[in-house]
């Protein structure tokens, strides 16, 4: 019984990895994905889904939604960290294709560009903020404070899927 957890969760980041993209494209948020996206997005879903199977057999098979929602944020968080950690050094532009993302482009300095470091910086913020939110449901339900079932384990699981699905964006805008 505890194995359609699983399965369900690894087609929820399957999902939110392949067609995050595609949805950020349709709506507008994002320019045309270049030819090669395909292979960053393949790849990141082969590591998330074997970060999922890793953590199932660390917790004994336990699958928990809570949970599931607080590493994907996790993971953005270290992700973006790394990025952002990245473009603070740089000279240059690394994360071009963030200029076309729509939401992105309201952060500008007076009568300029919006800077690379600031929407990294935003980024970062968000991911920690969505961590530390997450955190905080899973540690009142795993505390009895909050049902492990209904709506505080999708919420956390819903916030999870959001950041893989801004984690594959950062992902998918490298230069």
């Amino acid at each position: 019984m505890k194995a359609w957890r699983l399965i369900v969760g690894a087609g929820i980041t399957a999902g939110a990895i392949a067609l995050s993209p595609y949805l950020f494209q349709f709506v507008g948020w994002v320019g045309p994905l270049h030819e090669g996206a395909w292979v960053v997005l393949l790849v990141t879903a082969f590591g998330l889904l074997l970060k999922l199977y890793i953590a199932d057999r660390a917790s004994d098979g336990e699958f928990l939604f809570h949970k599931f929602g607080y590493d994907n944020c996790i993971v953005a968080f270290g992700a973006i960290l790394t990025a952002f950690s990245l473009q603070l050094q740089s000279a240059g532009d690394l994360f071009p294709g963030l200029s076309s993302v729509t939401p992105l482009t309201l952060l500008r300095l007076p009568g300029g560009q919006a800077p690379r470091t600031l929407q990294m910086f935003f980024l970062l913020l968000g991911a920690l903020l969505a961590s530390l939110f997450t955190a905080h449901i899973s540690g009142e339900i795993k505390r009895g404070k909050n049902p492990d079932r209904g709506f505080w384990p999708l919420l956390n699981a819903t916030v999870g899927c959001g950041m893989l699905a801004i984690y594959v964006l950062v992902l998918i805008s490298k230069g």
